[in-house]
């Protein structure tokens, strides 16, 4: 099954990216994948998080993000480094919910340059959410402030087990 998911309740009869979120998160019980490049700036998708991985003991949660994320506001402004304190905020609240981090890991992604043998971000530009290999959704919708609200966005949400499953097990292997 697959639906096409809005930021705008009004134009989506399944109640847009945020209920998809909220729903799919709500219902976890094994697995919870993410990768965003505002990961959990949402006090909402937190605090949802946070309260499932209370109630599901055996609940792993994997968030991929960029290092820096790019964030609304010129350098060292007062809006990014709020944006900043936000993120990282939010990625203690969900590692102390999952046992002090021990069901929760939250990656970069780096490579290394063959010559100087320096290694260098992979900016991670996706926003993409795997929930215990049956629900996926991807698109254009950040976890930040705006990404599910105030921005016009689209994803879609996807019901398939199988696809799910690969789709996951082929991230973990990068």
């Amino acid at each position: 099954k697959i639906v096409e998911l809005r930021t705008w309740e009004g134009n989506d009869k399944d109640g847009g990216i945020l209920a998809w979120y909220a729903n799919t998160i709500r219902k976890a019980k094994a697995i919870i994948y993410i990768e965003n490049q505002f990961p959990f700036q949402n006090e909402f998708i937190t605090r949802i998080l946070c309260k499932r991985l209370h109630e599901q003991k055996k609940l792993r949660v994997i968030i991929v993000g960029p290092m820096e994320p790019n964030l609304p506001g010129l350098i060292g402004s007062i809006l990014s480094k709020t944006s900043i304190n936000d993120v990282n905020k939010h990625l203690q609240w969900i590692r102390d919910a999952g046992d002090s981090g021990r069901r929760v890991g939250t990656y970069s992604l780096v490579c290394q340059d063959e010559e100087t043998k320096k290694l260098r971000q992979i900016y991670v530009h996706s926003k993409l959410l795997i929930v215990d290999d049956k629900w996926i959704t991807i698109g254009s919708a950040n976890t930040d402030k705006n990404g599910f609200k105030d921005s016009t966005e689209v994803n879609i949400g996807i019901t398939s087990g199988q696809l799910s499953k690969e789709l996951r097990t082929r991230l973990w292997c990068e």
